[in-house]
């Protein structure tokens, strides 16, 4: 006797859905609503605004740290640098960069 089996076939994966949800589409609460819509674009431009902001302050601490960094070659106390109201925006390049002459000159 022979046995003749049929392979079977091996189960593809199926993809996982994504946990989140698409801004997109239409939200079950709104019924498509304009208004409902516009508050989720101010919701959105609210955190997008918010993230700006936070990010825009770590660089200007970094930007006062490396300013702070490059001065104590010439003060006894880096913060002094600060004390006549220098702006760290005086000591930075056209690229964005602190510029170490800038801060010799600050610290002269």
């Amino acid at each position: 006797m022979t046995d003749t089996t049929t392979p079977t076939p091996t189960p593809t994966p199926t993809p996982e859905p994504t946990t989140e949800p698409t801004t997109d589409a239409p939200r079950p609460d709104d019924d498509g609503n304009p208004n409902a819509e516009a508050a989720r674009y101010r919701t959105r431009l609210r955190e997008a605004e918010a993230e700006r902001d936070s990010i825009a302050g770590r660089l200007t601490g970094y930007q006062r740290k490396e300013a702070e960094r490059l001065a104590s070659a010439g003060l006894s106390k880096a913060s002094d640098l600060w004390l006549d109201g220098v702006d760290v925006a005086e000591l930075l390049d056209d690229d964005g960069q602190v510029d170490a002459d800038k801060v010799a000159a600050q610290v002269a």
